[in-house]
């Protein structure tokens, strides 16, 4: 067999953790600060806002990629497990936001099972998993493409700390259904 997988060494898990870990970072720098430069350094919790959905993002790419790879390692078909992992890499490459219809689709298309029904844990049942998760990356979409356009201490952050709170550990659970 001449295929050669080319899926990351580092287990979807690893990935995960070590960025969200930039995000929390983030936190604890924003935490860190004396209060009265919490309002100039509010991009210090977007930034954590929108790193928290890269881990996701990161973590899913990495997650399907080893989902397809393990039925491919004993294809004995070398074209076909090499036009699969080709055709993979570039669904992957124009993945940007996974949302769960995203999910959904790529898991049916490369797994033939939709994956978001096992999205279960602590609170959450796959119908409500999946619209937390849209909502929470149609608000990282908000915070990613429109600037911050005023200074004006009475407007509202664009992001309070509770939110990316909340992000992480929904982030968390979901990769913990994920990977049981």
């Amino acid at each position: 067999m001449t295929h050669q997988t080319q899926v990351s060494l580092l287990c979807p898990q690893t990935i995960f953790n070590i960025a969200i870990g930039d995000a929390e970072r983030l936190l604890d720098m924003f935490d860190n600060l004396p209060n009265e430069q919490h309002k100039e350094n509010e991009v210090l919790k977007r930034a954590a806002y929108v790193m928290t959905f890269t881990a996701w993002e990161s973590f899913f790419e990495c997650w399907i990629e080893q989902q397809v790879a393990k039925p491919l390692e004993t294809a004995t078909d070398d074209f076909a497990a090499n036009y699969m992992q080709s055709r993979l890499k570039n669904s992957i490459s124009r993945l940007h936001n996974p949302t769960s219809v995203k999910v959904k689709e790529l898991s049916k298309e490369y797994l033939q099972q939709d994956v978001t029904e096992n999205w279960k844990w602590a609170n959450f049942q796959p119908k409500t998993a999946c619209e937390y998760l849209d909502k929470l990356l149609s608000r990282r979409g908000d915070l990613v493409h429109q600037a911050r356009t005023s200074t004006d201490p009475k407007h509202p952050h664009a992001v309070k700390r509770d939110d990316v709170d909340k992000a992480i550990r929904f982030l968390k659970g979901l990769v913990g259904a994920m990977v049981v």
